[in-house]
């Protein structure tokens, strides 16, 4: 009994490092978007410090991608690099809260498969910090199966890294096999 009883309490003091983490969390992305709104954060400087875990940098965005050839291209390409809104941090920071507040994630079905995946040098996803926090609040709803997958040394474009791409399109469509 007193293994049980110590379980139950390390599940209980886990579940309230979990609740403490997302409210966090969630602070803090509330207030980015009253930081955007407000003009504390300008645009620019909300990519640019994606860059500073890749100094020296090259290029503004080499973030993006371990490939030199892909952030050419991105560079190249007219329709990438836009400059981006306020709009656009106000939409996406506005999901991101809204699919992290619990009683959202206790809305999502259950039985639903859901495979994350991401580059261990992603820093939209906060170096796997904030990949794990999504699949942990996933896990902690109720959700029963959720996968996760990462790439050691892959950023953010991890569907066009050329030395693992092949890698990433198997592990995705092995994971869609068993569910199609």
């Amino acid at each position: 009994h007193a293994a049980a009883k110590k379980g139950t309490a390390l599940g209980k003091e886990l579940g309230s490092a979990q609740k403490s983490a997302n409210a966090r969390y969630f602070k803090s992305t509330a207030s980015a978007i009253e930081d955007l709104k407000n003009g504390a954060i300008s645009v620019s400087d909300a990519f640019g410090a994606y860059n500073k875990a890749f100094a020296p940098n090259r290029t503004p965005v080499d973030w993006l991608s371990v490939d030199t050839d892909n952030v050419v291209r991105y560079i190249a390409d007219p329709l990438s690099g836009q400059p981006a809104t306020v709009g656009l941090f106000r939409e996406m920071l506005t999901g991101i809260r809204f699919n992290q507040r619990p009683e959202n994630l206790r809305k999502m079905d259950k039985d639903m498969p859901v495979l994350i995946i991401s580059g261990e040098k992603d820093p939209v996803g906060d170096m796997m910090k904030g990949v794990v926090r999504t699949r942990d609040a996933f896990q902690s709803a109720g959700m029963k199966d959720v996968t996760l997958i990462s790439y050691a040394g892959l950023r953010h474009e991890i569907l066009n890294e050329k030395a693992q791409q092949q890698t990433v399109y198997d592990d995705i469509w092995g994971w869609l096999k068993k569910y199609c």
